[in-house]
């Protein structure tokens, strides 16, 4: 199981930008950053991925949002990565 957490966090006002490093970031979980504010993770099952990726979720600014998505494997390997040719290596954290 693949889990991608993508966010959005408020940077509009100062008080915003600052309020952002309180929330820390996902690869403070182990998760790996594929794009800005896109990041993943392979875990075991469903359950291992949910409660690493909603962890920050106390922290989070108000406005801030945060989407968990999880794939299996199988729909991760039909990925399409257009572009830089290193990105289609494999992610540091896969197991399988």
């Amino acid at each position: 199981m693949w889990v991608f957490v993508l966010f959005d966090l408020p940077v509009g006002t100062k008080e915003e930008r600052t309020a952002q490093p309180d929330f820390g970031t996902p690869v403070d979980l182990a998760f790996e950053m594929r794009q800005f504010s896109v990041y993943l993770k392979f875990c075991a099952g469903k359950g291992t991925g949910r409660g690493a990726g909603a962890a920050g979720r106390t922290e989070m600014p108000p406005s801030g949002k945060v989407h968990l998505v999880s794939i299996t494997d199988k729909q991760y390997e039909n990925i399409l990565l257009i572009g830089d040719e290193n990105e289609n290596a494999p992610p540091k954290y896969r197991t399988s």
